[in-house]
């Protein structure tokens, strides 16, 4: 029998074209001018030990991805990634092309005619979700002549290159980068590009607005005209779209920034205790604007507009080089039990011995069986930690037997059973024999399931070196699949992991019309801890930096978008659950309980999770925590794992709910539970918290218009306090209540919007900030958004005629001149020469600023008016007067 893994870089050569079935079989497939196809790797420190390839280790499974990439020869296909839905949308005319965003709020949507272009704005969905829904007729649509299919043809670390064909001619290229508020269209021949918008010229830029406001910016090298744009060979056109609040400054600027990126890398480290990412657009020198999301700094002055996104608001700062940072994490792989006292050492020698039994059985799919090797490698660890080594033997011997299996790359190659990984050639990816939540075939979720071998692995090997060796092969194989630290010809750089977002995707396909999506981004964080200990116990210091980077950066997106998410009045929940390219929810793929929908964003709750889990602050976890654990909960999916998270502010309430618990997660123990619970807080500060302080702005304005507070936290010496989670509150008939929450950015900014009372006491404001072990609790004083008194508008109407002595039924009315109506007491006044008027009673208008009266017709006939006197929101003002004429009685 020929050895599957001889055929395997034919196998690779065939593939790249078979994949292209459905695209133009001798057409070319040229970029726009620019670097060669993948990333480029980030700096190194020391020499990288080279892996070998996946395609060269694994034996060959075929694809059971049932859309074939849409590439060139040549490119890898990028799974898991930003760009992932146009690579692989489905050409049959019923599936809906999918929107990929970019930065800045923008996003484009890749049909094989051409490609639209939008800002879709953000609204929320039912009490759940913030979407940032595509709509056609908020798009900007451009149509290359004769366009019939696009591919894939160039990416790198940010970029990615859309090109279009009409049969086997190129016509031009799409350059998208993540972070960049533009995309341009290059064109590869004197061509006109159609415009399905009337555009209108303003100097450099021609611009359409939608109907819902967002105006969508041209600038182009070419000539606008003629319902189209006409571009001669290599001339561009980018577009983009105006930030809210912009300045013609901030225009100005976007329009100069609107150059050719040819280009571009991240350039990472760790050091300091900080993670470092520099994103370098390779412009020629020129500058351009990049947006920074809340989770990032650049150290530069931002356009006074900005973008609404999902996740928060996207701000623009100019430059060619832009560096943020966010806070290391330190990586471990055993519990601190040193300050346990017997007690607590005695339960948990109990319990582990109880424990062994159940672990010894591993599920044979590579999520359940994963996170089954992970909660062995808990246990040993604990055992050896506590003295039982009779335990600890039978827990490694167990689980050795079934990586043995899983590990063996030869064995699969030859018999072909369960518990196997291979590689699939179209797709460049290491998939496992089964389809454990869309694995394979859609190839969802590797760095969740591969980050539990690995760290598996990391612990034994780190207790054993033999074992570092008899795995290397394959689990250096999972590490690159999952994050390699470049391109090569058969696998990507960092799979999962996207730079200028700072987190993970989860779907190797690219999801549908909200994008691509991560929903445990925790366990995303075991992931690069596995990784981090893998590296570490096998020798490669480059790829365990590279790991901890991922890790802080992980953790950072995690703290800004899960934790604390944007517009959180309008979700109506403590957390957001998942993330996706165009939308923020409190959902999960597998059930609809808060319990889960918490569990989520915690599990699994390894050593390197802890002190991040800690930083959030005991009134964090207990505000998410504790509501999980009202009534019924006993039953409720992974509440274990939520008892764990309470533990870390509340330790003997949790472990009273964790030792009632009827059962554990299959990735858990008791054992393990209880000593997270036990000795999972972080430790106490060595030195005293740095003093800091709070203020608070509010405008002026009108009554029933959103006010936006700006907060800003600091130390006494004038440092920002990033990552602070910040309480606003309101006066409301005379106590304060909670208004919202928000988070301070890099900056120690943060700002929200409440809607300003009618009542002038019930528009003071303030924040506080309970503090944390490195910086002291602060409260802003309280303020006052002073009230814009309206212009009122007073009606009054009825019969023109009646008789004298009957009652007549006068209809009044009260509203702003902006059109909101007032509830409120008006004079009624009457006047039977037209000249002396009279207060004769009082009318009360209801919530729709309407009122109704009854007065008796007098024998002269007389007029009618009322009058306002001001209010905290509203000017005072008389109506006209309306006259009724007597009738004779009778």
């Amino acid at each position: 029998m020929t050895d599957p893994r001889r055929r395997r870089r034919a196998l690779v050569a065939l593939a790249a074209v078979l994949v292209l079935a459905g695209a133009p079989a001798t057409g070319t497939a040229t970029a726009a001018p620019g670097p060669t196809p993948g990333p480029t790797p980030g700096p190194t420190p020391t020499e990288a030990r080279a892996p070998e390839a996946a395609a060269d280790v694994l034996p060959e499974f075929p694809t059971r991805v049932p859309v074939p990439p849409r590439v060139a020869p040549g490119v890898m296909p990028p799974t898991n990634s930003w760009i992932s839905g146009a690579v692989y949308a489905r050409p049959e005319a019923d599936a809906p092309d999918p929107p990929t965003w970019v930065g800045g709020g923008l996003a484009f949507r890749s049909h094989d005619d051409g490609f639209g272009v939008a800002l879709p704005v953000v609204r929320g969905f039912g009490d759940y979700a913030l979407l940032q829904s595509w709509e056609d007729a908020q798009a900007l649509r451009l149509t290359p002549p004769g366009a019939t299919t696009y591919r894939l043809t160039r990416w790198d670390d940010l970029s990615a290159d859309l090109t279009w064909y009409a049969g086997t001619t190129e016509l031009g290229t799409l350059r998208a980068v993540e972070g960049w508020p533009y995309v341009m269209y290059t064109a590869a021949s004197d061509q006109s590009v159609g415009v399905n918008r009337a555009l209108t010229t303003t100097g450099r830029r021609h611009t359409w607005q939608a109907g819902t406001g967002q105006v969508l910016d041209v600038v182009t090298t070419g000539t606008v005209g003629g319902g189209g744009i006409a571009l001669d060979a290599g001339e561009t056109v980018h577009v983009f779209g105006t930030p809210q609040g912009a300045t013609a400054a901030d225009v100005t600027a976007l329009v100069d920034g609107a150059v050719p990126v040819l280009g571009t890398r991240t350039e990472h480290d760790v050091s300091g205790g900080r993670a470092r990412a520099t994103f370098v657009l390779q412009t020629g020198g020129r500058p351009t604007v990049l947006t920074q999301m809340p989770h990032q700094d650049y150290g530069r002055p931002t356009l006074t507009g900005r973008w609404e996104n999902a996740t928060g608001w996207a701000h623009g700062a100019v430059g060619t080089s832009f560096t943020t940072t966010v806070k290391a994490w330190d990586v471990a792989s055993r519990l601190d039990l040193s300050t346990l006292d017997d007690a607590q050492l005695a339960l948990l020698r109990d319990q582990v011995r109880a424990d062994v039994d159940g672990v010894l059985e591993f599920p044979a799919d590579t999520y359940f069986g994963g996170k089954a090797l992970y909660r062995a490698a808990n246990l040993y660890l604990l055992a050896g930690q506590l003295g039982l080594p009779d335990e600890a033997a039978r827990t490694k011997a167990a689980m050795t037997a079934e990586l043995d299996v899983w590990l063996d790359a030869d064995r699969c190659a030859t018999e072909r059973r369960d518990r196997c990984f291979g590689y699939d050639a179209v797709t460049g990816t290491v998939v496992p024999d089964g389809d454990a939540f869309g694995v394979s075939s859609s190839l969802n979720d590797h760095h969740f399931h591969y980050g539990y071998f690995l760290y598996a692995v990391g612990v034994l090997g780190r207790d054993e070196p033999a074992l570092v060796e008899r795995y290397r092969e394959t689990a250096d194989v999972l590490a690159q699949d999952v994050a390699g630290m470049e391109t090569t010809g058969s696998t990507i750089q960092r799979r999962a992991f996207d730079d200028w977002r700072g987190h993970s995707w989860a779907n190797g396909t690219g999801g549908g019309m909200d994008g691509n999506d991560q929903e445990s981004t925790s366990e995303a964080m075991n992931a690069w801890a596995g990784l981090a200990l893998w590296s570490e116990v096998s020798g490669d210091p480059v790829q365990q930096e590279h790991a901890r980077w991922m890790l802080a950066f992980e953790a950072a997106t995690a703290r800004a978008y899960w934790w604390n998410p944007y517009r959180a009045s309008t979700l109506r929940a403590p957390i957001v659950s998942m993330v996706f390219q165009g939308k923020s929810t409190y959902e999960t793929w597998f059930s609809a309980d808060s319990s889960a929908k918490t569990a989520i964003i915690v599990i699994p709750m390894g050593p390197s999770q802890l002190e991040f889990l800690s930083s959030l602050g005991e009134e964090r976890i207990r505000e998410v925590a504790e509501p999980l654990f009202a009534g019924d909960y006993a039953n409720r999916p992974l509440i274990d794992w939520n008892a764990a998270l309470l533990g870390l502010a509340d330790p003997e309430r949790a472990l009273a709910i964790a030792q009632g618990l009827p059962r554990v997660d299959n990735g858990n123990t008791r054992s393990y539970l209880y000593a997270v619970i036990m000795a999972g807080a972080a430790e106490s500060p060595v030195v005293a918290p740095v003093a800091t302080r709070l203020r608070l702005s509010a405008p002026s304005g009108p009554a029933d218009d959103p006010v936006l507070l700006d907060l800003a936290l600091e130390t006494d010496e004038g440092s920002p306090v990033p990552g602070a989670r910040l309480v606003v509150e309101r006066q409301r008939a005379g106590r304060w209540v909670a208004a919202g929450a928000v988070v301070t950015d890099e900056r120690g900014r943060a700002s929200t919007r409440l809607v300003r009372a009618r009542t002038a006491r019930d528009n003071v404001f303030r924040a506080r900030w309970t503090g944390d072990p490195s910086f002291t609790a602060s409260a802003s004083t309280a303020v006052t958004s002073t009230l814009v008194r309206r212009r009122s508008v007073l009606t009054v109407r009825g019969p023109d005629r009646a008789r004298a002595g009957r009652r007549v039924v006068l209809q009044v009315g009260w509203a702003t001149t902006s059109g909101a109506a007032v509830d409120g007491v008006l004079r009624l006044q009457r006047s039977v020469d037209g000249r002396t008027w009279r207060r004769v009673g009082a009318v009360r208008t209801d919530r729709r600023g309407r009122g109704a009266v009854r007065v008796v017709m007098p024998r002269t006939g007389a007029r009618w008016r009322v009058v306002a006197v001001s209010t905290d929101w509203t000017w005072g003002a008389r109506s006209a007067g309306h006259r009724v004429r007597a009738t004779a009685s009778g």
